[in-house]
């Protein structure tokens, strides 16, 4: 499966260098137009989705970044906040009348008086 993936890939890699050849060949004006339009709009693309993930990130203010730190070490420390709707399902299963508590077993270990020996002599 791997080198029919890699040979296919070859085949197309190679078709697109023959094309690109050909048409630099063939008009080599309108290919260096059509390079130029692609770079404009990939920049412009490029431009675009850095703003749109900068502003998904919030503001870059050093104040807000010290938050954000705190937050995230609060949370390890406490564990993650909880839910409203946790809650909610946590109060109607402490409601119910009849939960059992659970018995604590016995322990059966044993304590065995033992004589130390004297360490200052």
């Amino acid at each position: 499966m791997r080198k029919s993936g890699s040979l296919l890939l070859y085949f197309f890699l190679g078709l697109v260098i023959v094309g690109l050849a050909t048409q630099l060949i063939k008009s080599p004006g309108q290919f260096l137009t059509s390079i130029l339009i692609l770079l404009g709009i990939t920049f412009i693309l490029f431009i675009i989705l850095r703003a749109v993930l900068n502003r998904r990130q919030g503001p870059t203010d050093p104040e807000m970044k010290k938050y954000k730190q705190a937050v995230k070490q609060s949370q390890k420390k406490h564990g993650k906040p909880v839910n409203p709707k946790n809650i909610k399902k946590k109060k109607k299963e402490d409601s119910k009348p009849n939960s059992r508590k659970r018995k604590r077993k016995k322990n059966h270990l044993k304590v065995i008086e033992g004589h130390k020996k004297d360490s200052n002599k």
